[in-house]
């Protein structure tokens, strides 16, 4: 962990997001119709570290700081991602202030036995949030869902199409570019906006000035540090490979020495 100012280091811990004003707006926008009561799911793309993650924090924190309660749950590559696997990851933060217990099949985080009646299960997870969502309004944040089983996207499918009447947001990440044909989530994610009318927002690569500030605030240095001395600036080719290129670590690392001519 990093920490703000420490130890003489230029390094802000505090993330920061820039050139994301269209999306805040629209994920604003959702939030506050979701605490009047009429819920969507909102599907956030994008390429490995454009900043879907960031986005969704601050969502997160516009929420807590509205009184919302958030609920959050996060796929993990496919290999170590068990059934269910982001539902299970949200249960198991923890059983939501004045709302029901879980479904059985999902108490304490782990999947009870095994399924033999899927259509139970998923009305049992629907009461579940409804009854979340009745105690007060709700965010759920799903990461990461191209890593998610078939499973766990047929489920979304059945609850997103219920939301609509209730205080309940949920924003679902994943990257476009782990998206196959045959992955279960491109297969879905037709029916998942058709049936829930869900928005879907496709983030795209930042501009060379959003990424400079995201640098500069990020790490507090002057414009002039991301420029070379052969006036290149050192954000400026988007398929480079650099930490550079990319939102969500260009704020871990530290920033790349220039070379002289």
């Amino acid at each position: 962990m990093h920490s703000a100012g420490g130890s003489g280091s230029p390094f802000n811990a505090a993330p920061i997001l820039v050139g994301r004003a269209r999306e805040q707006v629209f994920l604003r926008e959702e939030l506050v119709t979701a605490t009047g009561g009429r819920g969507r799911l909102v599907l956030i793309g994008g390429e490995a570290g454009i900043g879907k993650t960031t986005l969704a924090r601050d969502l997160e924190r516009e929420a807590s700081g509205r009184g919302v309660q958030v609920l959050t749950g996060h796929c993990y590559d496919l290999t170590n991602t068990p059934p269910y696997g982001p539902w299970l990851d949200l249960v198991a933060g923890g059983r939501p202030s004045g709302g029901p217990a879980p479904p059985a099949a999902f108490a304490g985080g782990r999947l009870s036995g095994t399924i033999t009646n899927q259509a139970a299960l998923f009305a049992e997870v629907h009461d579940f949030f409804a009854g979340v969502a009745a105690a007060g309004p709700t965010l759920v944040v799903l990461e990461d869902l191209h890593w998610a089983d078939p499973a766990s996207i047929e489920l979304l499918r059945y609850l997103a199409a219920r939301v609509g009447s209730l205080p309940l947001l949920v924003v679902a990440t994943y990257r476009i570019d782990e998206l196959t044909r045959r992955h279960p989530f491109y297969q879905q994610l037709p029916a998942l906006i058709r049936e829930a009318d869900a928005l879907r927002l496709d983030l795209r690569r930042l501009a060379t000035s959003d990424l400079q500030a995201l640098i500069a605030g990020q790490w507090s240095l002057a414009a002039a540090v991301l420029i070379s001395p052969r006036g290149t600036c050192s954000v400026s080719r988007p398929t480079c490979g650099g930490s550079w290129c990319n939102p969500e670590t260009a704020a871990t690392r530290p920033p790349a020495r220039s070379t002289t001519a």
